[in-house]
């Protein structure tokens, strides 16, 4: 990485934006859709240290809702300086960031540096807005309870819920149903997401901190405590958990009549590979099982195929009676 040329590009934006708050403290928590990103979020930004949130969130309607209906989130300028307001506290910036969520600030951060952002490879482009930041990365061992959990929240729009909300307005929410199809594709969609992140880190050799959902959800206050420490966080107070824990009866009978109605969760490479979070073992077996079962559909469906049998009969026939 040159960050020489990443810190005179850094000086060249903080000279032509001078209302942009250019963080020299950051910190980028890398995550995946209901990865207990909101949990740890939360915490941090109760005691002070930064304001991570998804700042360049794809939803024009989430990004209203954080910065208010006069910022043009068509524009990188004012789309930025609104994200790097608001995830400002005390001098240090959090972020976070979707792989989604990663490409949409690639883009706007290359509109606003120019000229220049053909020359920077995607960490330098971090390295221009957010240098020496600490980077988190959240991961989920159960990719299926995740996949049912982001299925749910899309379905009633429930992302998440403080620890003494009411449960009164779910009353007025339809319910949430069931579709295998639509669990598969976002447990698909899942897996490419967080194998997107590791090979981006390991690409570049950014050393991180690795928090698996599991832990923080079973171990609130040792976890925290362990990612204050990484953080270099000094006024650290011990936290109840501030959310509500979404899962609930329902979800787990999706999960399980998924797992029953969902054949390839069987591969013997597949079970193992959830079970150690070895999600490049899984995406690749799964990856071949489906190329395969492309491969078959298409060869079925070939004029070759059609009535071949009774092709080989009138061959044959043929050539008995010289024919052929």
């Amino acid at each position: 990485m040159n960050k020489e040329l990443a810190s005179r590009i850094r000086s060249g934006l903080k000279e032509r934006y001078a209302d942009i708050p250019f963080p020299d403290r950051s910190y980028l928590i890398l995550m995946s859709p209901r990865s207990g990103s909101t949990l740890l979020c939360t915490h941090l930004e109760k005691i002070g240290f930064g304001r991570p949130t998804e700042g360049f969130h794809f939803s024009k309607r989430a990004l209203t809702e954080r910065f208010g209906n006069e910022v043009d989130f068509s524009d990188a300028y004012q789309h930025t300086r609104a994200a790097l307001n608001y995830g400002t506290a005390n001098g240090i910036f959090g972020l976070k960031l979707s792989w989604i969520e990663f490409e949409i600030f690639l883009k706007k951060a290359r509109q606003l540096i120019g000229a220049e952002e053909s020359a920077l490879s995607d960490v330098e482009v971090l390295e221009v807005f957010f240098p020496h930041a600490r980077v988190i990365r959240l991961k989920r061992r159960s990719k299926v309870k995740q996949a049912v959990s982001y299925s749910k929240a899309m379905q009633t729009g429930i992302w998440n819920e403080k620890a003494d909300a009411s449960d009164a307005y779910k009353e007025y929410i339809l319910p949430p149903q069931y579709n295998r199809e639509h669990i598969e594709a976002l447990l698909d969609n899942l897996l490419a997401f967080d194998l997107s992140w590791e090979h981006f880190l390991k690409q570049n050799s950014i050393s991180c901190m690795e928090i698996w959902y599991e832990d923080l959800a079973q171990d609130y206050e040792h976890t925290m405590t362990a990612v204050c420490e990484y953080l270099g966080i000094q006024n650290n107070e011990a936290l109840e958990p501030p959310l509500k824990k979404q899962s609930d009866q329902i979800s787990q009978q999706w999960v399980e009549r998924f797992e029953q109605e969902t054949p390839w969760l069987k591969d013997p490479l597949i079970e193992q590979g959830l079970r150690d979070g070895d999600f490049a073992t899984v995406f690749f077996q799964r990856s071949m099982n489906m190329a395969r079962k492309r491969e078959r559909a298409v060869w079925a469906r070939l004029p070759y195929n059609r009535n071949k049998n009774l092709k080989r009969l009138i061959f044959r026939a043929k050539k008995r009676l010289g024919l052929q």
